[in-house]
């Protein structure tokens, strides 16, 4: 009984080191790309099954591939092969293939791992009773064909086939890593993947070096393979990067029908016109390589088979329900983004015809100018036409660089930065202008003096580091007239000395846009006028009146349409029409923002939903400050107050008042950011902070300061 014991517990150690050996050799295999393990097409074939039959035992006879897919077939058949065999002795087998091919993999010191002499595998065995079939079939190839009974031929092709398979099962075509690009409710995004052309399919994992397999696509001819040259963008990490596809469309090509696949047409991103070419004529080859296109449902004859309405059992393994946490698919949701779509446009359609019909189309009011401009607001109309003044005096202020001291070209550059913003500011508050004019007036005076501050800057940094004798820096060769204003027309607030460009303009897409863009508009104009003014007066006769305004039934009701009006200005100011500028200007990187309605925190909403900004605050004040010795507090501090002062500006010259309220609404984002931090630190991964933060936009902030400032500019 001792013995027997001791027996059992030897037998448990050496499963236990099979076991270890077999895990750290499948990890091996996984990190190393099928072309860096040298092996023949029959080792990697017997290595295939060797692995199913340790993970998985025996194969099900009744789960073999149709002999249409000719390659899964010949996997499948290497891997029945080995029915029977104890899947400790298939993971014995595997280390010991693994270990004797010398790709690098050597197995540990224990009773398990130590090297045996390898036996001949039952694959092997069969691959040399191939080989003895395939010279029987030579010998037998003398004959005359006409002589050769039916089965002889058909088992002549079938041994030909099977030993065709066996040697090129492995083979891979192309593999690297391409884009894949997935339509989503707000464009295209494209995420960069890892694929492997093989005989019969395609194959696509995670990443080079996590070769998780994402998905696998059948090849066979038939499959439409092409290269497209065009220039997309997106929301992803490869948006308005690529401008040479390559797309697979699974059809046949005779009836053009779609074949029974999960997926039909596939869009991948290359980086450059030949590489996509390469991927398009792997594709093909291996789709030849795949064999027929399954085969097509038989035409429907007169004689009707006798359906089969016996009793079937629905339930046949665990499932989770779709809404389910528990449920690890991925769902798609856009059917309830569709009806969420359209409830609102209903809900908003029904609140604009009631405003309609109680206090008319005051949309008319704001659009009569048939008592023309006045000479105040002439005067500030006239202002704008003179901002080009500051330009110039920056390229010269450059100019003088190259012959006067830094010092003093630093101060010059100092001066017309301010006067920029300065002397419109002062213009309208001099002259008390219409805050619909003097609104775009500092607009367009607040985004000069940021492109202002950022051409200085730049260029005194480049300065000094060409004083110091570094070259390649694109200075001074970039100090001209006409690069100065190419700059300013850019859609970005960072200066530098090159920036990526794109080839052409497309004239079609380029109308789609400015059609959209006075759609957006009107339907913005519409919404402030129908469903916004007519809550904004009623709140102005109550005060004007004696009443208290109850601020939380005005901001209940000015929470939706001022949403609306605030997302039409997302989408038109940073979606199309800085989409427009690039498309004329030839400007190649449009990644304007990013996922910010997805955000659980406040600062991660700042630095996605305005990425200009973003960029030019990051580049131009929280860098320096850190530069100064300032911690990382501190200098997100000083980015919020710059922020908030520019906002500030931006509401309050036009609308001729100083009560802070944007100021006061920025700096109060900040102990937000620290609820909304800790929240997603103690609940990490919920919505909780998302709900915050539409609630704060929603129902608060924009609302309340809309109230404020409309009360204050009638007053």
């Amino acid at each position: 009984m001792v013995a027997s014991r001791r027996m059992e517990r030897t037998n448990s150690d050496i499963g236990r080191g099979v076991a270890s050996d077999f895990d750290s050799a499948v990890s091996f295999v996984s990190q190393h790309a099928a072309s860096d393990l040298k092996m023949s097409d029959a080792q990697k074939l017997e290595l295939y099954a060797l692995f199913k039959q340790s993970t998985m035992g025996d194969a099900d006879k009744k789960k073999q591939p149709s002999a249409f897919n000719l390659v899964r077939r010949s996997r499948f058949d290497a891997w029945l092969q080995l029915k029977g065999t104890n899947p400790t002795e298939a993971k014995e087998e595997y280390c010991n293939l693994l270990a004797h091919l010398e790709v690098g993999f050597s197995r540990s010191e224990t009773e398990g791992g130590k090297l045996k002499q390898r036996r001949p595998s039952m694959l092997t065995m069969n691959s040399m009773d191939s080989f003895s079939s395939m010279s029987n079939l030579q010998a037998s190839s003398d004959k005359d064909p006409s002589e050769m009974s039916r089965e002889e031929l058909l088992a002549s092709v079938n041994m030909l086939q099977s030993e065709l398979l066996r040697l090129s099962v492995f083979k891979v075509y192309k593999e690297g890593v391409l884009s894949r690009c997935r339509e989503t409710m707000t464009g295209e995004d494209w995420t960069p993947r890892f694929f492997e052309i093989k005989p019969g399919y395609l194959r696509c994992y995670k990443s080079r070096e996590e070769r998780l397999l994402r998905m696998e696509i059948p090849l066979f001819k038939g499959v439409i393979a092409c290269r497209q040259l065009a220039f997309e963008h997106g929301s992803g990490a490869g948006a308005g990067k690529y401008n040479n596809f390559v797309t697979v469309q699974l059809v046949q090509s005779g009836n053009k029908k779609k074949v029974a696949s999960s997926l039909s047409f596939l869009k991948l991103g290359a980086d450059s016109a030949e590489e996509a070419g390469e991927w398009v004529a792997a594709i093909m080859a291996a789709a030849s390589d795949g064999g027929s296109p399954p085969p097509t449902p038989r035409a429907a004859t007169n004689e009707k088979k006798k359906a089969d309405f016996g009793l079937r059992d629905p339930h046949k393994k665990h499932q989770m329900s779709l809404l389910s946490s528990d449920n690890e698919d991925r769902q798609s949701y856009r059917g309830f983004a569709n009806m969420i779509l359209v409830a609102c446009v209903v809900s908003n359609m029904r609140a604009i015809f009631d405003s309609i019909m109680s206090n008319g189309i005051l949309l008319l009011g704001v659009v009569d100018l048939s008592g023309g401009l006045e000479d105040n607001d002439l005067l500030v109309v006239g202002a704008t036409c003179c901002l080009p003044a500051f330009i110039v005096a920056a390229f010269l202020i450059e100019k003088l660089s190259h012959s006067a001291s830094s010092a003093l070209c630093n101060g010059l550059h100092f001066f017309n930065t301010v006067g920029s913003l300065a002397v419109p500011w002062a213009l309208c508050d001099y002259t008390g202008a219409s805050p619909l004019v003097c609104g775009p007036l500092i607009f367009a005076a607040t985004v000069l003096f940021l492109k202002l501050v950022s051409y200085s800057h730049t260029n005194a940094v480049l300065r000094r580091k060409w004083v110091a004798g570094e070259t390649n820096l694109g200075y001074p060769q970039s100090v001209t007239l006409f690069d100065v204003f190419q700059y300013i027309a850019f859609p970005t607030l960072c200066y530098q000395t090159s920036y990526p460009r794109t080839e052409k303009v497309r004239k079609k897409w380029l109308l789609k846009r400015l059609a959209e863009l006075l759609l957006t508009v009107a339907v913005q104009a519409v919404t402030f006028n129908q469903m916004m003014l007519p809550v904004l007066l009623e709140a102005l006769e109550l005060k004007r009146a004696g009443g208290g305004v109850p601020l939380g039934k005005f901001l209940l009701a000015l929470a939706v349409p001022s949403l609306a009006c605030w997302l039409c200005m997302f989408y038109a100011l940073f979606h199309l029409w800085l989409n427009i500028l690039a498309e004329v200007t030839f400007f190649g990187d449009r990644l304007y923002y990013k996922d910010w309605w997805n955000a659980r925190k406040i600062d991660t909403y700042w630095r996605t939903w305005n990425m200009p900004v973003h960029q030019f605050l990051v580049r131009h004040c929280f860098m320096p400050c850190m530069e100064l010795g300032l911690p990382k507090g501190a200098s997100m501090f000083v980015v919020f107050f710059v922020s908030a002062v520019a906002h500030e500006v931006l509401v309050s010259v036009p609308c001729h008042t100083t009560k802070f309220y944007a100021f006061l609404g920025m700096m109060g984002q900040v102990p937000l950011i620290a609820v909304t931090t800790y929240i997603d630190r103690k609940l990490r991964g919920s919505q909780v902070g998302n709900f915050v933060f539409w609630i704060s936009f929603c129902i608060v902030g924009q609302p309340l300061c809309i109230i404020l400032y409309f009360l204050e500019v009638v007053k």
